[in-house]
């Protein structure tokens, strides 16, 4: 600040201006309240205000408000600060705040990362910026899950902005990135093993710097998966003794357990459904209980997640043939009445 003659450096009152977007004051106009500390010139009539950096955040939040010198100007009260004389300035008004600001340096700073979250619950990571980010210019195929012992990682191309409001990011992961980051056994077991990347011009500030990148970020806060899968879907095939498996989400090959697994035509079956274990036999009219765990491939797939297709054993496929008309070459498999049904959640 310049003024014509000196002040009483104590009179000065940083939060007596405001840094306002226009000259005149209109329905557009954008305005801060300046926070900061004051450092005096060598001359008396001279006076810096090292803006604090919340205000200087604030500042950037503001889209049209200090982007170029047309759209940085004063407004203070005539309490801002006085002469040596206890003369107060001359207040400015609506439509008479001083400026342009000259000379006009515009920020020219690449946002970094602080910190960030992952929560595979909610499939969900936040970022946490040193200053405001123009969320619209985020780039989903900059951003990655990565453990750099051993050295693997994904990218989440298919990430969507949640919210982006000032210096935090919430991105909204899918179930088809997910997947890939769960078939991978070597990430997001743990945050350590979860940290989260992006390339150089991921993202954007408010004033179009773009980030320098980072990478190894471990996140602060991790909340592993905690969602059952669902079975979406199942196909028998009789000709080829096939059984596929569809399910919402990624699964491991090692843990299903198919004796666990029923085949019911609802339209010959009796009995409640669904079937209790222990069952005392292993087949019966209208009903066939695997006995045989053969897992023939797994197959990952971008909509139903991970199909795994099990090879029926012969003694099973003669229980089928015998006992469920749906399986017949007289209803074939997709009727209506023929169901797969689990005992439980194992």
């Amino acid at each position: 600040l310049r003024f014509d003659e000196p002040i009483l450096p104590s009179s000065l009152t940083v939060s007596k201006f405001d840094l306002v977007s226009v000259q005149s004051s209109n329905a557009a106009e954008q305005s801060v309240q300046l926070a900061g500390q004051v450092a005096l010139g060598e001359q008396d009539t001279v006076a810096t205000i090292d803006i604090a950096s919340s205000t200087v955040n604030a500042i950037k939040a503001k889209r049209a408000l200090a982007i170029n010198s047309t759209s940085a100007f004063l407004r203070f009260t005539s309490s801002a600060v006085t002469d040596t004389n206890n003369n107060s300035i001359q207040a400015t008004t609506a439509n008479t705040a001083f400026g342009p600001a000259q000379p006009f340096a515009a920020d020219s700073t690449a946002p970094s990362v602080l910190n960030g979250t992952v929560d595979l619950t909610l499939q969900q990571a936040t970022l946490f910026f040193d200053e405001p980010i123009a969320p619209e210019t985020f780039k989903a195929t900059s951003f990655q899950f990565q453990n750099l012992n051993p050295q693997v990682s994904v990218r989440l191309a298919h990430t969507t902005v949640l919210s982006g409001v000032s210096r935090e990011l919430q991105l909204q992961l899918t179930q088809d990135d997910i997947d890939r980051v769960m078939l991978n056994l070597a990430l997001c077991r743990s945050a350590s093993s979860c940290s989260l990347y992006m390339d150089t011009g991921a993202i954007e500030d408010t004033q179009g710097n773009a980030i320098a990148g980072f990478s190894a970020l471990v996140p602060s806060s991790f909340t592993p998966d905690s969602v059952q899968p669902q079975l979406t879907g199942a196909l028998l095939d009789v000709d080829k003794s096939l059984l596929s498996l569809n399910f919402s989400e990624a699964m491991h090959l090692s843990s299903l357990d198919a004796t666990r697994l029923v085949l019911v035509d609802t339209a010959e079956y009796e009995g409640a459904l669904p079937l209790q274990p222990p069952l005392m036999e292993e087949s019966g009219r209208g009903w066939v209980q695997l006995t045989h765990n053969t897992v023939l491939s797994s197959e990952y797939t971008a909509v139903n997640g991970t199909t795994l297709a099990l090879t029926l054993a012969a003694l099973d496929l003669q229980r089928v043939q015998r006992f469920l008309p749906c399986a017949t070459a007289d209803a074939r498999p997709g009727t209506a009445s023929c169901e797969l049904v689990g005992f439980d959640s194992a």
